[in-house]
């Protein structure tokens, strides 16, 4: 039985970009979302990722977007992501070429995005190492800022 695919997000960001991961790939884990995760991530797309990449004018480097419960028991990923939900997203700023960096954007999310939860994911006091966005929509979101390190 083939996999089952969906339309991609909008210009910024294609379902297969959203899916890929190389973990899921070496393991043989589906990472195909259902419905109503696709719908979640539609969502977080529609309200967080492109008015971001609207707002710098360019497209964000995603490190890690849905899993499936499987792939985020994999690498590791806690218990109680939202990754596996489609309601998170990380993005890595650095390395990828731009002024942009994790912090700044770590700063920009904090202070002019609607988010349930913003983790500065590892790394220094001065760089996180990712920036994740977690969004469950309008009326929903808890706006929980966390540094893990």
């Amino acid at each position: 039985m083939a996999k089952k695919t969906y339309p991609d997000f909008g210009k910024w960001l294609t379902y297969a970009e959203a899916i890929k991961s190389t973990t899921a790939i070496r393991l043989g884990i589906d990472n195909t979302p259902t419905q109503a995760q696709y719908n979640n991530m539609k969502r977080l797309y529609d309200n967080v990722y492109a008015p971001l990449c609207d707002h710098f004018g360019y497209k964000l480097p995603v490190s890690s977007f849905f899993r499936t419960p499987a792939l985020n028991s994999a690498v590791g990923g806690s218990s109680t992501s939202d990754h596996p939900n489609g309601n998170a997203i990380d993005i890595d700023m650095d390395g990828a070429g731009r002024e942009l960096t994790n912090k700044t954007l770590f700063a920009h999310v904090k202070s002019q995005v609607d988010f349930d939860q913003l983790l500065w994911e590892y790394g220094t006091k001065d760089k996180p190492e990712w920036v994740h966005i977690g969004y469950r929509g309008k009326g929903k979101n808890r706006k929980q800022v966390k540094y893990i390190s």
